[in-house]
């Protein structure tokens, strides 16, 4: 037997070790603890949609925002259960801006989760110990006027937040001889209204390199290390806001990060705003002054109450390459909630400019159309559909010597329908369809998903969850089916979960298919209000071969 085999028996001898002690935990926790026990804290899920995609960023809309604060963690319900794969970096009251945890690509109208944690208000007044400060009310319960007109209780003008997070990433396989291991440090850190002031700073940066290959971080500091937001906003008492540094504006989501000067001034019901800088680097994602680009918005909101609330923006951008236009368009972006029960969202992009054998000419063409739809019949039952037309963006300069090719390039379609349905509180389920398409019958594919989840097994005191996914695209065909339980070990302490998936593949353009198992563990304990641990395991199992793999982190709020 080879050393590398003996390492990948011996992780797995280790890693079926803890599998085991974890049921055993899940089974004596839930017959040693009453359910008063399980219900002291709530997990409570936040659903958003992905609205907007960019080459940099991810754009993903929310109902609200209020809960949800910079550095927080987004997640995708898959067959083995939630998965991390965005971080956000910028928020409005309604839309997240974020980063990738990940290489899995994700397209829009695909749903994401929030997750966090509040103690009710019966049980709060209940609790001796002070509850910790990622757990917040009941979003339903608004206590914030409550607190302010309480002599006793100062609320703070200014207020630094921060998190640094420190996370390894191991893959190990029977295949390949040398295992994988990547390290990530990301520190954000924000300031509101710093001295009483009008000045605010924004900031998450974060620094990835895999153990063995320093020589890249040498060779190019900007492929390690990556700032997605670096900037100072201070806000004048007559509603002007001015902001230097990079930093995403989420009315002009297209653009991504912009690194330069924003400057905003607000009206009743309208606001106006100029950008000028440069575009982040296309390969290294570093400051690069040769993508110069300027643009000029205005923007509508209307509010009248829980009844009515409108936004709209109208945007011209101008995009340089070496001092020549490299895109000129129009963003039209819209988004309105309707008596909490109807939300709509659309962004539209018009190209404005082409240069096609050195001759230009400003004809108008839609570019980009994106719409969706969610309508709550009831608090048991929603519904959401989405549609989503993208032509090849051409940027005239940079891709200049592929012109020709790019206009041939056939726009493409994706339509979406999902529906939601509760009907008691303990049981939730939901099915799910995409649609992808276009004229060549190139990347065409088709998507359903469903999910089961009942959030109170019996004497086990936990949540099952079971998803199903069937994917067909023109090269493959995929069955996958998962089961998940998850639930508190220890009350607000320790958290963990247990997964396994069944996956069947087959490839149109080979005889063969394969079959995967997969089982997997994760755990999080809380130390205090400020320290988190994290760790994570997946195991696959093919006819051949088996992969591990393992991800630890680390967090430490300020």
């Amino acid at each position: 037997m080879s050393p590398t085999r003996k390492k990948i028996d011996l992780i797995h001898f280790v890693f079926n070790i803890h599998f085991q002690k974890l049921q055993n935990i899940l089974v004596c926790t839930g017959m040693l603890f009453s359910t008063s026990i399980f219900s002291q804290s709530r997990d409570t899920m936040i659903k958003g949609v992905i609205s907007f995609v960019s080459p940099k960023n991810t754009y993903v809309k929310f109902d609200n925002t209020n809960a949800i604060k910079n550095g927080d963690t987004l997640y995708i319900n898959t067959e083995t259960g939630l998965k991390p794969v965005f971080v956000v970096i910028n928020k409005s009251s309604t839309s997240c801006v974020c980063t990738p945890l990940t290489e899995l690509k994700l397209t829009q109208s695909t749903e994401l989760l929030f997750k966090y944690s509040y103690v009710p208000v019966s049980e709060a007044s209940r609790q001796i110990s002070k509850p910790p400060k990622e757990i917040v009310n009941n979003p339903e319960q608004d206590t914030s006027k409550k607190l302010q007109k309480s002599s006793s209780v100062k609320v703070k003008d200014n207020d630094w937040k921060g998190r640094l997070t420190l996370s390894s990433y191991s893959g190990f396989s029977d295949i390949i001889k040398t295992p994988s291991h990547r390290l990530t440090y990301t520190l954000s850190l924000s300031g509101d209204r710093i001295g009483k002031t009008g000045l605010s700073i924004e900031s998450y940066i974060s620094f990835r390199h895999k153990i063995g290959e320093w020589y890249k971080v040498k060779e190019n500091i900007n492929d390690a290390l990556k700032i997605y937001a670096l900037a100072a906003r201070y806000q004048f008492k007559n509603n002007l806001e001015v902001s230097l540094g990079r930093r995403i504006n989420y009315r002009l989501s297209s653009m991504g990060a912009i690194d330069g000067i924003q400057v905003e001034k607000g009206f009743p019901h309208f606001i106006i705003g100029v950008v000028a800088g440069s575009r982040p680097d296309y390969y290294d994602y570093g400051v690069n002054l040769k993508y110069f680009e300027t643009g000029a918005f205005i923007g509508h909101n209307l509010n009248i109450g829980n009844k009515l609330n409108i936004e709209n923006t109208l945007a011209i951008v101008n995009q340089l390459n070496h001092g020549k236009t490299d895109r000129r368009f129009l963003h039209f972006q819209h988004s309105s909630t309707l008596f909490n029960n109807l939300s709509l969202f659309s962004s539209m992009e018009f190209d404005m400019y082409q240069k096609i054998n050195d001759v230009e000419s400003n004809t108008l063409r839609l570019s980009n159309i994106y719409l969706t739809l969610r309508y709550r019949f009831s608090r048991k039952l929603s519904f959401s559909a989405s549609y989503d037309a993208r032509s090849f963006i051409i940027y005239y300069e940079t891709d200049k010597n592929a012109i020709d090719r790019l206009l041939e390039e056939a726009t493409r379609q994706g339509l979406r329908l999902q529906i939601n349905y509760q009907p008691f509180r303990m049981l939730s389920l939901g099915v799910s369809g995409n649609l992808r398409f276009q004229k060549d019958h190139l990347n065409e594919s088709k998507n359903l998903n469903g999910y089961l989840t009942y959030s109170n097994i019996p004497l086990l005191n936990c949540s099952v969850n079971i998803t199903s996914n069937y994917l067909q695209t023109q090269y493959l065909e995929s069955k996958v089916i998962g089961l998940t339980l998850s639930r508190d070990i220890i009350s607000s302490r320790v958290y963990g979960d247990v997964y396994y998936r069944l996956a069947d593949y087959n490839y149109f353009n080979s005889e063969y298919g394969s079959t995967q198992r997969m089982i997997g563990l994760n755990l999080s304990y809380r130390v205090n209000n400020t320290l988190s641990f994290n760790a994570y395991g997946e195991e696959t199992f093919e006819q051949n071969s088996r992969y591990l793999i393992v991800n630890l982190r680390a967090m430490l709020r300020f």
